[in-house]
């Protein structure tokens, strides 16, 4: 079986947090031929190193937005000229290609809100605020600016590159805190002052005004990942600086497992061998009744690792009717979502949460570069694995027992996916 890509923790926060490539010497285009040049190479460089740029669009239909982009350029402004390349990028990556990406703060000088934002299953909800905007948080966002969540979706969608919809569901989010970009797209009338109308548990409206701030300072503050924070009391957002970890719970009934990153060895050692070795230990030496392998919010790693932990839960002792459960969830992505592939075909588990973020082939191993007058940083991907059995042109694995989270979940520290499981 063929390894996946690499994909560090916190994939997508992470990469448009971050530079994507040098992002160095390159100045400010001072004319409508040098956007036009970066055009130029965006669409050669990517359809160079990506294997099957076409795979879901036409050679035709995509020369025809690059043509269209380069004879509008004249006519945008730079925010807009970014907006459009992010467009560019996200037309032909609409299946098994959420590993493409345009970084949305490097060399852009774009700021964010200071509010972190969750999707959960009743609505987006205010999950974490800087001072003087607390009193936000446990808040339903009903509108940005004029438009209701789904009309903003309407239009930030199209901007997003996926493995599928739930990739979408993913990486969403973070759009709707990008001040330039809410304004360049129409949403918010003034990226200076972001209007975000909230309701409360009771119903009540307000709106809420923001101020925007330096992604540095957001990324201290409120984190670098679009998934849910860590948060004590609840077992699957704990201890998310550990790659790899187990606990008997429910009386010593089950066995949790814990894997937050596809790697190699935890940040104090233990190496995923030794791991698999204590969870096979563990069960021979317990009377556990459930297995339970968590690989919600692992947003992937080095599929070259996870071989022996396979192994271990496909064996006889765990792989048993009514045993072995797997938990998943959209961020469940790249190498993780490939592991849990793997998991499916070799293996009789349960899988319970919500589709993964991740398809079970994509096109990954992204080469990075920049283009050459804006300094805009741009990934790409060099390579399609393929995990799925021949004829499977499945995009996502799909819970047998679906189990979605709430806000009121959230913030009453409840985990429905685990306790399901716990309930069988």
């Amino acid at each position: 079986m063929r390894p996946a890509s690499y994909t560090l923790p916190g994939m997508v926060l992470a990469l448009l947090l971050s530079a994507c490539g040098g992002g160095g010497g390159a100045g400010e285009p001072r004319s409508a031929e040098q956007w036009r040049q970066d055009i130029d190479f965006l669409a050669s460089e990517s359809q160079r190193i990506h294997p099957d740029l076409f795979h879901s669009l036409s050679r035709s239909d995509y020369q025809a937005a690059v043509d269209a982009f380069k004879n509008d350029v004249a006519s945008l402004s730079r925010h807009q000229i970014f907006v459009r390349l992010k467009r560019l990028i996200a037309l032909p990556a609409t299946r098994e290609d959420g590993h493409t990406l345009m970084p949305m703060f490097q060399a852009t000088g774009f700021r964010l809100y200071p509010l972190r934002l969750y999707e959960f299953d009743d609505g987006v909800f205010v999950i974490g605020a800087n001072p003087p905007y607390q009193d936000a948080v446990g808040k339903r966002v009903m509108q940005i600016g004029a438009m209701t969540i789904d009309q903003v979706n309407a239009i930030v969608d199209p901007l997003i590159t996926r493995d599928n919809a739930a990739t979408v569901r993913f990486k969403r989010t973070l759009h709707y805190v990008v001040p330039e970009l809410l304004q360049t797209l129409g949403i918010v009338a003034d990226a200076e002052q972001g209007e975000f109308l909230l309701e409360d548990a009771d119903g009540n409206t307000s709106t809420l005004l923001v101020s925007p701030i330096d992604k540095e300072i957001y990324r201290n503050t409120l984190g670098n990942s679009t998934a849910l924070p860590e948060q004590s009391g609840v077992l699957y957002m704990s201890n998310r600086s550990e790659s790899f970890w187990l606990q008997l719970i429910d009386s010593g009934n089950a066995l949790y497992i814990k894997y937050n990153l596809v790697v190699a060895s935890t940040g104090s050692g233990q190496t995923i061998e030794a791991f698999s070795d204590l969870i096979a230990s563990t069960v021979a030496a317990n009377a556990v009744q459930k297995v339970i392998v968590d690989v919600r919010h692992n947003g992937g790693g080095n599929a070259f690792t996870f071989q022996q932990l396979l192994d271990v839960l496909s064996s006889d002792a765990i792989d048993q009717p009514g045993k072995l459960y797997v938990l998943i969830d959209r961020v469940t992505f790249s190498a993780a979502a490939n592991f849990v592939t793997r998991l499916e075909a070799e293996t009789g588990a349960v899988f319970v949460g919500e589709p993964t973020g991740g398809s079970l082939n994509n096109y990954g191993d992204t080469l990075t570069f920049d283009l050459p007058n804006s300094g805009f940083g741009v990934a790409v991907p060099t390579i399609y694995w393929v995990y799925a059995a021949q004829g499977d042109t499945r995009l996502a694995i799909v819970p047998d027992i679906p189990v979605n989270v709430t806000a009121d979940d959230y913030f009453s520290n409840r985990d429905p996916v685990l306790n399901a499981v716990l309930d069988l």
